[in-house]
């Protein structure tokens, strides 16, 4: 006669897979409330777009782990934006992110995307070599060359300052990665002769390895992306004060070639008062990077850009078909290219301005290229259009 001994670990493994079966069952994917949920998570929201929504405790944010950051007081929201500007719809925040169909997070609260495990997008020391030759060459020894490590990009840039932010318009678009990654963004830098001192805060749009769909992103460094700063909630820094918005959230709807355009606004300027530096997002106070992160942006940027940049991971010897914008060059012009509207800066008046005298930056125009606009006939001020295809008969390496 054969004995069976069921010892508690076997049951246990016999639980954990009864469990594993019901859930895949009926096609359901694998959505434990625990798997990577947020530390200080209050509430959490499913959304049909595949995201996952964590209402994190305002004072248990990752903000709080930086140390410099421990006994941090939140600045209230109710700041002034001056000069605040509209795209073609003003798309409010819940015709932009699907999340918020499916439940709002409560006061008290702010919504932090679980990161996925595809949407990796990186450390962002591929700037070096772009940054250095912008901020620290003169003008007239820059040449527009391809970055050493293949990021390229299309964009325009003021330099001097001090600057106390920037604000645009930006075109929203899926452009084909194919397998890299491509963004559209707002830079504001300040550096000096040398590079690990270089301070950078980002935001704007970008869709990634994996990744199909275009997500709202940030990013900060205070070294010369060294060994501080990241994008989004990877670390510590950001502090977020807006129930509202996700950040790093699918955005939708974007462009058609032809057809409907959408644009998302993004501001980034630094309160007078307290020296923090403000994210603004269609007419949203989400919240601020503290003047304490910072090491040379205590006192406006010298530096402020706006553009797109992809990767160029060169597969099969020859160039990227990775796509920069809608995937078309600027001189197809609105509704086809990708553009940047009201292309705005605050000077130490604190009143934002149409940006002027322009430099442009281009590192292969047979890939990609820009076009910048002065007409303001059509209330998009000062505006351009950017982008490419990548890879093609005339850009083929």
């Amino acid at each position: 006669m054969i004995r069976t001994v069921v010892t508690r670990s076997s049951i246990l493994l016999l639980a954990i897979l009864c469990f594993i079966l019901i859930n895949f069952a009926d096609g359901r994917r694998l959505h434990s409330t625990d798997i990577g949920k947020r530390k200080g998570t209050i509430k959490t929201i499913e959304s049909d777009d595949g995201d996952v929504i964590d209402c994190v405790d305002i004072y248990k944010q990752p903000a709080f782990d930086h140390p410099l950051l421990k006994n941090h007081t939140i600045e209230s929201s109710s700041i002034k934006i001056n000069n605040q500007v509209k795209g073609e719809k003003d798309y409010v925040l819940k015709e932009l992110q699907g999340w918020l169909k499916f439940g709002e997070c409560p006061e008290g609260t702010v919504p932090i995307v679980r990161t996925p495990t595809f949407a990796k997008y990186g450390p962002k020391t591929h700037l070096k070599s772009h940054y250095y030759s912008k901020l620290i060459q003169p003008y007239n020894q820059r040449n527009a060359s391809p970055s050493d490590d293949g990021h390229e990009y299309a964009e325009v840039s003021i330099f001097g300052g001090p600057y106390f932010g920037a604000k645009a318009n930006i075109n929203l678009w899926s452009p084909d990665p194919h397998g890299t990654m491509s963004i559209s963004q707002i830079w504001v830098a300040s550096s000096s002769d040398n590079y690990d001192e270089l301070n950078t805060i980002e935001a704007g749009w970008v869709i990634g390895t994996g990744d199909p769909r275009t997500r709202f992103f940030i990013y900060w460094t205070s070294d010369g992306y060294r060994s501080t700063g990241c994008k989004n909630f990877d670390c510590p820094g950001f502090v977020q004060v807006s129930r509202m918005a996700a950040i790093g959230s699918v955005l939708e709807p974007i462009s058609n070639y032809d057809g409907k355009q959408i644009f998302i606004n993004v501001t980034i300027d630094q309160h007078k008062e307290s020296g923090e530096w403000w994210l603004t997002f269609q007419n949203e106070a989400i919240g601020y990077w503290p003047n304490s992160i910072f090491t040379r942006l205590g006192n406006g940027a010298n530096s402020l850009c706006w553009g797109g940049e992809i990767v160029n991971d060169e597969p099969n010897g020859h160039h990227s078909e990775t796509q920069m914008g809608s995937g078309h060059f600027p001189d197809q012009g609105y509704t086809k290219s990708s553009c940047f509207t009201n292309v705005m800066y605050k000077d130490d008046s604190q009143t934002f301005k149409d940006a002027d005298n322009l430099t442009t930056y281009v590192t292969k125009p047979l890939c990609y290229d820009i076009k910048v606009v002065n007409d303001n006939t059509a209330g998009q001020g000062t505006h351009f259009f950017y982008g490419g295809p990548g890879y093609s008969d005339q850009c083929p390496n």
